[in-house]
């Protein structure tokens, strides 16, 4: 895990040495129940990282993942700075 400030806020990276996936399919990891690999190979539900997404949007912040197959993954969201002006996106009922 790792941390710094640029002109924009706080940029948080967590760094993991797993499988990693495809970048070309980067955006769909963020999807509820969206599962890049198999479900009996690994655990969990599919909706980790769509609620990453979900609160760090409503807090103003942005989300991505970079990731090569076999060499693991970076999540990397960024949080404005205190005091900045937040634009969040509408609340909405998903289920």
């Amino acid at each position: 895990i790792a941390h710094r400030t640029d002109g924009q806020g706080v940029v948080i990276e967590v760094h993991d040495t797993g499988v990693g996936f495809d970048n070309m399919h980067r955006e769909q990891v963020f999807g509820p129940f969206k599962r890049l690999l198999s479900n009996a190979r690994f655990e969990g539900t599919g909706v980790g990282l769509a609620i990453v997404q979900r609160i760090v949007r409503k807090h103003g912040g942005t989300v991505q993942a970079d990731s090569r197959p076999g060499h693991g993954t970076v999540l990397r969201f960024t949080l404005p700075r205190a005091g900045a002006e937040v634009r969040r996106p509408p609340f909405f009922k998903v289920a």
